[in-house]
């Protein structure tokens, strides 16, 4: 993780926000990718993210599709009965031996 700079204090909400992007987008520096396409690849989506988080006109629309724990919470008991449910208890999911019945 970079570390701040030493004007991080004096430095106004926009600069601190530019500051971080562009950690962002030098975040795969020190990656070493399978190959130079997977590195151009991981490059333009970092750069569409950027571009999405300014408010500019990307490529394309990038979409995230998961969609968490509302649809669980809304339609019943919520996520953890839901995944107690499951043939193993969930235990795949929750990466444990046993989850306790609920």
């Amino acid at each position: 993780m970079p570390t701040k700079p030493d004007n991080w204090s004096t430095m106004t909400a926009e600069e601190k926000r530019a500051w971080r992007l562009e950690n962002f987008r030098n975040s795969g520096q020190n990656v070493k990718f399978v190959s130079p396409e997977a590195e151009k690849n991981y490059r333009t989506r970092v750069n569409r993210l950027i571009d999405v988080y300014d408010v500019e006109e990307a490529d394309r629309v990038p979409v995230d599709a998961r969609p968490g724990n509302p649809p669980l919470a809304m339609a019943g008991p919520g996520p953890r009965a839901s995944v107690a449910r499951l043939p193993d208890g969930g235990a795949h999911f929750l990466g444990r031996q046993h989850v306790p019945a609920v």
